[in-house]
């Protein structure tokens, strides 16, 4: 028996050393720091059948190569608590058991994401910030209908609205001003850029204007008018063939828009194509995190036929 065990035990005790006093002992390491030193990926797991729960740490993962996991979860469907990190790449994700609630927290370069899912899974919350900006959006999956808020981190660009239908037709956005405006104006907005009398490929702004600016008058019979004054200060009006407010025109009304110094140069990312991006990298990662999932369930399937 002797002449049998001990070649195995020469050679396990290889790569094992323990320190004499510390009790510490080292894996591929001679001089362990720790009650337990490994130098080299490792993997411990358990589970409890009782519960039907998993505790699981592994580095370097044979499920995603270049992870360091972490997590509590139900063998069966993986649903539970996961930490999942790379060099640069942190991300946390937590499901209830039935799939309704969820919590996810990205952060990557570039990128911090929490995304909140509500109860019956199908309202999404996002929370992003990014070089680019900050943003909040909603939708409810079921039907589609989305709503966006977005600080971009520029000079020139004021805070965004965006409404979608259940279509994903864009039912409303606009622009908030960056600017006091004058004593007396109100914000009004001109409505969608393809509106008859905007200028072409501006965006729907909200904009400082005088009150005067905005009254139009209608007589019975659906004539309009506004109302003028002269030097002398004698009132008249103006007949107005549409009935409406005069179109934003940003070189009329430079002074009072969200550009500084009549500037109406975008010269930064739109909002639009920052939660764009923001959007595929969270998809990215959530892609990910799934595939660590299905790789643990099937992965513990193949253990219970075995």
């Amino acid at each position: 028996m002797k002449r049998i065990f001990l070649p195995c035990l020469v050679l396990c005790m290889a790569s094992v050393s323990a320190q004499v006093g510390t009790g510490n002992v080292g894996i591929n390491t001679s001089t362990p720091e720790k009650t337990l030193d490994v130098n080299g990926d490792f993997r411990s797991s358990k589970t409890d059948t009782s519960t039907n729960t998993q505790y699981l740490l592994e580095t370097n993962t044979t499920l995603a190569p270049e992870y360091n996991i972490a997590g509590v979860i139900n063998p069966s469907d993986g649903t539970g608590s996961i930490f999942a990190q790379t060099k640069n790449i942190s991300s946390f994700n937590t499901g209830t058991s039935d799939g309704g609630a969820a919590l996810d927290l990205i952060n990557m370069p570039g990128y911090s994401v929490a995304m909140l899912t509500n109860s019956n899974g199908s309202l999404n919350s996002n929370m992003t910030a990014s070089q680019g900006g900050f943003s909040m959006s909603s939708q409810d999956t079921s039907t589609g209908v989305y709503t966006s808020f977005t600080v971009p981190n520029s000079i020139y660009l004021g805070p965004y609205f965006m409404y979608k239908d259940n279509t994903g037709t864009t039912t409303g956005e606009y622009y908030l001003p960056r600017n006091y405006g004058l004593r007396g104006q109100v914000l009004v907005t001109h409505g969608k850029s393809t509106a008859p009398g905007n200028v072409a490929g501006t965006p729907n702004d909200l904009v400082w204007r005088d009150v005067a600016d905005l009254i139009v008058l209608k007589s019975p019979g659906g004539n309009c008018y506004k109302i003028t004054v002269t030097d002398a200060g004698v009132l008249g009006t103006t007949p107005d063939a549409d009935c409406m407010v005069d179109p934003y025109n940003p070189a009329t009304y430079s002074n009072t828009s969200r550009m500084a110094s009549g500037n109406n140069t975008r010269t930064t990312t739109s909002p639009e194509k920052i939660m764009e991006e923001q959007k595929k990298q969270i998809e990215e990662i959530q892609k990910q995190m799934n595939e660590i999932r299905n790789q643990l369930i099937q992965k513990n399937k193949t253990k219970s036929t075995k």
